[in-house]
């Protein structure tokens, strides 16, 4: 199942697609998002908590969407102001999940 997976992803891609070295930036940036997800299960898992999911996710697709902004060899003023807006409502979205979490408990 895991070869299907990495075909579907291979041809979504395409041969066209930015490079860092000889990988796609893709899979760079999905690698780090996992990491960052890895990394936050763990204190997730020791404290029995899911506290802080929303808050995670919100700062991993920010993460992501910098780091694909920051790999292209091109960008123009509305490319940035489009990431801007987007950004600034992902974070919107993530605290505000975060802090009514917090207030619950």
């Amino acid at each position: 199942m895991i070869g299907v997976g990495a075909s579907v992803y291979s041809y979504l891609v395409g041969s066209s697609t930015v490079k860092v070295g000889d990988t796609p930036s893709f899979w760079i940036v999905i690698g780090i998002i996992h990491l960052v997800q890895i990394i936050s299960f763990i204190p997730a898992i020791l404290f029995a908590t899911e506290r802080f999911f929303d808050l995670i996710g919100g700062l991993s697709f920010v993460l992501g969407s910098i780091i694909c902004i920051n790999i292209q060899p091109e960008l123009n003023l509305k490319q940035i102001i489009a990431l801007g807006f987007l950004n600034i409502w992902a974070l919107r979205l993530a605290f505000f999940l975060f802090f009514r979490i917090i207030k619950e408990k």
